[in-house]
């Protein structure tokens, strides 16, 4: 045996690698049961609760200084090889961080091309994320910047540095441990990282700063890592060592990075664009409609008794209609420049005329007026209200012109301009009925097999299905329009009160008070993905006209209510 080689004791060998493997383990169980019950829930917590991230941003701030540092320290460490002079303390230590802040960014580069997963949020080239378009997972090899959330490089870059530290200055030990949670917090708090890929950093970091500092060539001498780092010296570690690492480094960042130039990164399904707050409105929000010329959005505020409008153009809410008895559905007819309000309380339907909106007619229908459509093709406005029962209501004599019966009282309708019929959920009855609006007549009830509390409606006219979902359980029925025959059940979301079609992407929205929109392939009925809103937030209305959608969302904790605005991708 050679005076500078010492072989490890095999019993000691064994314990090491005993130890690294139950660490190795112990990160695998943590990263899995992260993966499968924590990273979803606290991103989506993170996401509707935490308003301002300026704290959180900070806490991980720290870390940019880490790049600049290292260079300075490499610069004195290569200064001093010159002039062949003996490190000091510092320097060795500062060496040795240096060291392993390279080696993890290129373990740590190469992990991140390797597992391919996609981040919690959209921050970079409107990368998939989990609350842009509801993607979570791993695309192993995929490569690029929107599939490099795991591990969390921030999180392995400070561990392996501390772990450096932790056998060089002991006393300082419980400063490493908060900086480790301070960046770890920081990073959570901002959603920049899932929960699993801190947990795989932390070990990523501390694994490769220990093998950092034992690959000095002192360690042969000694079992104590923190004698290691106080041997580093000019002629124990050379240069070419540190521009090894660096080379390393550069290799790594490429092969992580690069694969991101051949990849086309899968686009978004929705871009949240703004969030428009509707001001002093508590409660339940219910139905939405538009002006489309005007770029203006009534809101049915149910629990406020009001009716907001919003101008979409300066974003703000532009006037508050009060006086009303929980309206619930709104409907506007532009030939006639009127907008219809059916309030729920008292019965009737109220009518404002543009543009300024003064009221100006009211129909008493009974009771519980509820849903409201228009038929622009005879300005005809159709209402379900009462026990059963559909209003027809002639928009520019602003008078009810007819009725027809129905079993129950009707929840969400769509009228067909092609064919003069209306389709209309009735969950009281278990089925939907038929309508043949000119005839002022049922002609068919479609039972609804194997669920029930049907409650939104759209027609997809391009395969001539008629679409409802179900809250129990949970699902979308798909049926065909000549004969009401079930074609497919698919799971949805919980809570649902809107749904349309999106003609020129074959895409179906589904908002649900869950406080997500699902978002299905119209050709298939496979779900594509699932956005995040806000719990309580299922009332939504896309239109065609502006392409995008726009989800009311009731105000909750410190957070307003307020219209979250979509544009749909690509």
């Amino acid at each position: 045996m050679s005076g500078r080689t010492q072989l490890i004791p095999s019993r000691q060998l064994h314990s090491r690698l005993r130890n690294w493997s139950i660490g190795l383990a112990t990160t695998a169980v943590g990263v899995t049961a992260s993966s499968f019950l924590l990273d979803q829930p606290i991103a989506f917590f993170v996401h509707q609760n935490v308003t301002d991230k300026t704290i959180f941003v900070w806490l991980h701030r720290p870390l940019v200084a880490f790049l600049p540092l290292l260079f300075l320290v490499l610069a004195w460490c290569a200064l001093w090889t010159l002039m062949d002079r003996p490190y000091s303390r510092i320097q060795s230590v500062g060496l040795a961080c240096c060291m392993s802040f390279i080696a993890t960014n290129f373990v740590n580069n190469g992990l991140k091309y390797a597992f391919g997963r996609t981040w919690p949020e959209t921050w970079i080239d409107n990368n998939p994320s989990l609350i842009q378009n509801g993607l979570f997972g791993f695309k192993p090899f995929h490569g690029g910047p929107g599939f490099a959330s795991f591990p969390s490089g921030h999180t392995a870059a400070m561990c392996s540095v501390m772990t450096v530290l932790w056998w060089s200055y002991p006393s300082l030990r419980p400063i490493y441990v908060a900086s480790v949670v301070a960046v770890v917090i920081g990073l959570i708090g901002a959603n920049y990282h899932f929960l699993s890929d801190i947990i795989s950093g932390i070990f990523v970091g501390i694994f490769t700063g220990y093998i950092t500092v034992k690959m000095s060539p002192a360690c042969s001498q000694s079992d104590r890592a923190h004698n290691c780092v106080d041997a580093l010296g000019p002629r124990d570690a050379p240069p070419f060592r540190v521009v090894l690492l660096c080379a390393f480094t550069v290799a790594g960042t490429f092969i992580g990075g690069s694969g991101g130039a051949s990849a086309q990164s899968q686009d978004a399904a929705l871009r949240l664009e703004a969030k428009i707050p509707l001001g002093d409105v508590r409660g339940r929000i219910d139905h939405v409609a538009a002006d489309i010329n005007r770029r203006r959005l009534f809101v049915a505020e149910l629990g406020n008794n009001t009716v907001g409008i919003v101008d979409l153009g300066q974003g703000k809410v532009l006037q508050t209609l009060g006086g009303l008895k929980e309206p619930q559905g709104v409907a506007y007819l532009p030939s006639a420049d009127t907008l219809f309000i059916a309030n729920g309380g008292d019965g009737s339907v109220r009518l404002f005329q543009g543009p300024n909106y003064t009221a100006n007619g009211r129909i008493d229908l009974g009771e519980d007026a509820d849903n409201v459509r228009v038929d622009p093709s005879n300005q005809h406005v159709v209402v379900g209200y009462g026990d059963g029962a559909l209003a027809v209501i002639d928009g520019a004599a602003r008078n009810k012109v007819g009725e027809v019966r129905l079993p129950a009282h009707p929840e969400g309708f769509q009228l067909d301009s092609a064919t003069g019929r209306a389709y209309v959920n009735i969950p009281n009855a278990h089925g939907m009925a038929v309508v043949d609006l000119p005839a002022r007549k049922v002609v068919a009830i479609w039972p609804a097999s194997g669920a029930s509390a049907n409650f939104p409606m759209a027609i997809e006219n391009d395969s001539s299905h008629v679409l409802a979902i179900f809250r129990n359980p949970p699902k979308v029925g798909v049926f065909d329009k000549r004969d009401g025959s079930l074609i497919r059940m698919v799971d949805t979301c919980g809570d649902a009160d809107d749904l349309f079609v999106d003609s020129k992407r074959h895409r179906v929205y589904v908002s649900c008070g869950a406080g997500v929109i699902d978002i299905f392939d119209a050709r298939s009925y496979d779900r594509l993905a699932r956005i995040p809103t806000a719990s309580g937030a299922r009332t939504s209305l896309f239109v065609p006209e502006l392409d995008q959608l726009f989800v009311a969302v009731r105000a909750g904790g410190s957070s307003p209510a307020a219209i979250w605005v979509f544009r749909p991708q690509p």
